[in-house]
């Protein structure tokens, strides 16, 4: 793809990235866009040369790739987020793989925000372990007139290091503000020495999303939450459940998405860890959120598979 985006016109814009170890839960979150959203261009970001190669086989029209050394030509700040490569992985300057993978998301959302054709409205960036089950037409319709959306972890408040916000899904408008918020994002990460990096460089990129309320306004970002059902492992426990709906704090919401973090699949013996060891305690807190684990972790089976018939 080189430094050059698709320009023709669709209704929405995505992005992602990963690495080789969440390649397939990218794709198998391509195959749920592919279902439940209109038309739209999801941009894949591919920070090693196994993950440009699955993804573009299972890819088509609609999935556009970049190999971190072509953005780091089309972006030479990127350069500045790493001081080494060992054993195929990026270091940060300042501390590790995990933080260089963290610095990528906004340095990719700002720059595909920044690419996309003027008469583009909407725009998400969207974690690779991300998988709708409901058409995504709410979510951008929640936004009204406001420039970005974000969503709550659930489970925690401001004053936790990990951020009272999870950069799971973040939704930019295609306009000053939302273009403004994206810069700033991405600035604060390239800079850790910034001012807000005391308190809210905890946690990689993602508390800094307690601050586009203070600095853009409750008029310009939204908090979508008391419209949108979404589940993580760290949320289902306060959850009641009704089918494909939740009820938390007395609301009875469809839950749109499942982000599926620290899930580990285990393909050669048909199995799955829901989560690195206990780290949100039991994951699984009732039959239906078993039945949205099993039915993800035969999702991402079904693109491996794909990959091992070379479809």
């Amino acid at each position: 793809m080189g430094n050059e985006l698709v320009e023709e016109t669709l209704m929405k814009y995505f992005c992602t990235l990963s690495d080789k170890n969440y390649a397939c839960q990218g794709i198998a979150l391509l195959r749920s866009l592919r279902r439940y959203a209109n038309d739209f261009v999801l941009y894949y970001l591919c920070l090693d040369s196994e993950t440009r190669d699955m993804v573009e086989r299972l890819g088509g029209p609609d999935v556009v790739t970049m190999s971190i050394e072509e953005f780091e030509k089309a972006d030479p700040q990127v350069t500045d987020c790493r001081s080494q490569k060992v054993d195929d992985k990026f270091h940060m300057g300042f501390t590790s793989y995990s933080q260089f993978c963290y610095a990528m998301t906004p340095f990719w959302t700002n720059f595909v925000l920044n690419h996309l054709p003027e008469n583009i409205e909407w725009f998400a960036y969207l974690d690779s372990d991300l998988f709708f089950r409901q058409p995504l037409e709410p979510v951008f319709q929640t936004m009204g007139t406001k420039s970005v959306g974000i969503f709550r972890h659930r489970h925690l408040d401001n004053t936790c290091p990990s951020g009272e916000f999870n950069v799971g899904m973040v939704v930019f408008r295609n306009d000053e503000t939302g273009k403004k918020c994206a810069a700033w994002w991405r600035e604060v990460i390239r800079n850790p020495n910034n001012q807000w990096a005391g308190k809210y460089g905890t946690c990689g990129d993602q508390k800094y999303l307690e601050m586009f309320i203070p600095l853009f306004g409750t008029d310009r970002v939204a908090i979508l939450d008391d419209f949108i059902g979404h589940g993580a492992p760290w949320n289902y426990s306060l959850y009641q459940y009704d089918g494909d709906f939740i009820i938390w704090k007395g609301k009875r919401q469809l839950l749109v998405f499942n982000h599926f973090s620290h899930f580990i699949p285990d393909f050669d013996h048909g199995t799955y860890k829901e989560a690195k060891g206990k780290e949100w305690g039991q994951c699984i807190v009732s039959p239906q959120v078993r039945k949205w684990y099993d039915e993800y972790f035969a999702e991402v089976k079904g693109v491996r598979d794909d990959l091992g018939r070379g479809v």
